[in-house]
């Protein structure tokens, strides 16, 4: 961290920066309570439109995973010769993927 602060403070060439500390909370994710604050607003608060607005801000940050099948190919097929070092790759990389999930 205090390498940072040496490369940051060389970097800026004299200008005022200000670096964030560290000790705070950083929150990452959507916002639901502003969404909320915002639909209310906008449509009215407890009424259908403003839970319609809400739920397409809840959708729009909905997680979609897919797994790119001809990228594991390509990847196992440029690191290894053998056909069954090319196949063993493939599934260790599925097999790892469907633990993840």
């Amino acid at each position: 961290m205090f390498k940072l602060l040496i490369l940051l403070s060389l970097v800026s060439c004299g200008m005022k920066v200000k670096i964030p500390d560290t000790n705070q909370n950083i929150k990452v994710g959507p916002d639901f309570e502003k969404a909320i604050r915002i639909c209310d607003h906008k449509y009215g608060k407890d009424t259908e439109e403003s839970e319609l607005c809400f739920q397409d801000y809840r959708d729009f940050f909905n997680v979609k995973v897919k797994i790119d099948l001809d990228g594991i190919v390509e990847y196992c097929s440029n690191r290894y010769e053998l056909e069954e070092d090319i196949i063993e790759c493939e599934e260790n990389i599925v097999n790892l993927t469907k633990e993840q999930l």
